[in-house]
């Protein structure tokens, strides 16, 4: 945040409620950053299970599921109709990994897909950089494809879709595309 950064990607998760980490999203979110955040791989509903920091009730934060390539809620995948705001790809996701430059695995997990998400805000940011961490995420969970799978599992009932997002906007209707 102290270097201008406007989203922060954080693909981690796990513990319990933090004052400190709390202060220092608020902070973030005072500075107009948006933060990504993924749902977590236990198969738990955020709504009566929190999970931290995604489960943080902060207006800059995009709460991330994992969803398969069928359009289907990853069976360890965290959700909540109020605390998980959109999905993205998270299943088996094709990856470089350190052992070599020419090294690749894949990997799934919510961790996977809050990047894809990650990417889509800053596309966002870059097509207008005059929107707000509020508008952006408006933007980005309006213009989701919707899924039958998420329906009531997530706040936008949606897979994120970056062509959406671009030709979207932040007017707090849904987009049906």
């Amino acid at each position: 945040v102290a270097n201008g950064a406007r989203i922060l990607s954080n693909s981690w998760g796990g513990g319990g409620y933090s004052q400190a980490l709390y202060d220092a999203i608020v902070r973030a979110q005072d500075a107009g950053v948006v933060f990504v955040a993924a749902a977590g791989n236990s198969g738990l509903d955020t709504d009566s299970q929190p999970h931290y920091p995604s489960s943080y009730d902060l207006e800059n934060i995009i709460a991330v599921s994992a969803i398969d390539r069928n359009g289907q809620l990853a069976s360890w995948s965290n959700y909540g109709k109020n605390t998980v705001d959109v999905g993205a790809p998270g299943v088996d996701i094709f990856s470089s990994v350190s052992d070599s430059d020419s090294s690749y695995a894949y990997y799934s997990g919510t961790s996977m897909a809050t990047p894809h998400v990650s990417g889509v805000a800053a596309l966002l940011f870059a097509n207008d950089n005059t929107l707000s961490a509020s508008q952006l995420k408006a933007q980005l969970l309006n213009t989701s494809v919707l899924l039958d799978d998420l329906r009531d599992r997530t706040v936008s009932g949606g897979l994120v879709n970056a062509a959406n997002a671009l030709d979207g906007d932040d007017d707090g209707e849904l987009e049906i595309v």
